[in-house]
């Protein structure tokens, strides 16, 4: 069995039924990575609530320099978590028109 302390957390995304993905990071995680029956336990970000998550369905999260970035292809982590993310950020800035750069 692994585990990751919290100090060496990983930020993922995991897919909720309500609210499309909910952020998150991994406090544990037992099985190998490459095997369909891994688990990890996903703290939620935004309750604290625990939830235990098979390891396939964990999409990494970019680091927070990455929020809102005008250009998607930026981002470290392209998933679909991750862009819809990145489209709500920018929505909610108001920011949600690209440029024409070549003038």
């Amino acid at each position: 069995m692994h585990t990751q302390s919290p100090t060496n957390n990983r930020r993922v995304w995991i897919i909720d039924a309500k609210e499309g993905f909910l952020p998150g990071w991994v406090k544990s995680q037992s099985g190998d990575p490459t095997d369909q029956e891994s688990v990890a336990e996903v703290v939620l970000s935004s309750s604290g609530e625990t939830r235990t998550v098979p390891l396939y369905a964990l999409s990494p999260m970019n680091p927070p320099q990455f929020d809102g970035v005008e250009d998607i292809a930026d981002l470290t982590h392209l998933n679909e978590a991750s862009v819809i993310n990145n489209l709500k950020m920018r929505y909610g800035a108001g920011d949600i028109y690209v440029s024409d750069h070549a003038g």
